[in-house]
């Protein structure tokens, strides 16, 4: 009995004094926090329109596309001249067999060297475009770095006017972008920067 009265009187104790027998309880987990990503946009249509290296080629190319022309033809006319010279001769003559054998020489020599130019010209546009494209991103990433975001999405400057539905939707479904604020485009920076390597590669 006095043993029960004793360890009734010593719960009270400490029932008063807060103190309970409890198994220890560990803290709760901090959750991870991600960290916060910045965004920005930047239009690439336009970088490359104002990108000064694109349009010095776009005048090259515009060059050797003229040169390109002339000696077509030069050819052209030669070939027309031979034709002039096979009507006045007889046929079946061995002057005439052995002009319209040189004139199908120059036909096909022709077709061939116009075939082998717009291959030349459609491969080193494509590999020049693959060039100025890996530049403008390699500016992005730059500019992006510089200016601390993290993630850089493409955007582009449609024109919704359109002559037809079918066009309309078109134009819309490209639209990838549909909002951001001007402040986090880096168009214009990414163009700075690649017209400024450019020209100081170019001196």
């Amino acid at each position: 009995m006095k043993l029960t009265c004793v360890f009734l009187a010593v719960m009270v104790i400490m029932a008063a004094t807060g103190v309970v027998w409890t198994q220890p309880v560990a803290p709760p987990a901090r959750r991870a926090v991600a960290p916060v990503a910045r965004v920005a946009v930047c239009d690439v249509g336009t970088v490359l329109n104002q990108y000064d290296r694109r349009n010095d080629l776009v005048r090259l190319f515009g060059e050797r596309r003229q040169a390109a022309k002339a000696e077509d033809d030069r050819r052209a006319e030669e070939i027309k001249q031979m034709e002039q010279t096979l009507r006045a001769l007889k046929p079946g003559s061995a002057e005439y067999e052995a002009q319209s054998s040189k004139l199908n020489k120059l036909t096909v020599s022709r077709e061939v060297w116009r075939q082998f130019q717009e291959r030349q010209f459609v491969r080193e546009h494509r590999l020049l475009m693959e060039q100025m494209y890996a530049q403008v991103i390699q500016a992005v990433s730059a500019v992006a770095r510089q200016k601390g975001y993290d993630l850089v999405f493409h955007t582009e400057n449609v024109e919704i006017a359109s002559e037809t539905t079918s066009e309309l939707l078109t134009k819309m479904a490209q639209r990838k972008c549909l909002y951001h604020n001007p402040a986090i485009d880096l168009t214009n920076d990414v163009t700075k920067l690649l017209n400024r390597n450019y020209r100081q590669q170019n001196k």
